[in-house]
């Protein structure tokens, strides 16, 4: 295995840890679940931002 290969296998890996640690306190209730209302306002920040550097 290549370097290359060895580091998109380490991050797929801790990318599926933390999905799955914060999805763990959001079933325990550490975290809280977003409301409807926070990811459309999030997403339409990020809409913004892709559509002023397409520009």
């Amino acid at each position: 295995m290549n370097t290359s290969s060895i580091l998109i296998l380490v991050n797929g890996l801790l990318s599926i840890a933390f999905n799955l640690w914060s999805t763990l306190r959001k079933v325990e209730g550490i975290e809280s679940i977003p409301s409807w209302e926070e990811l459309v306002a999030k997403n339409s920040i990020l809409q913004n931002k892709i559509d002023t550097e397409k520009e």
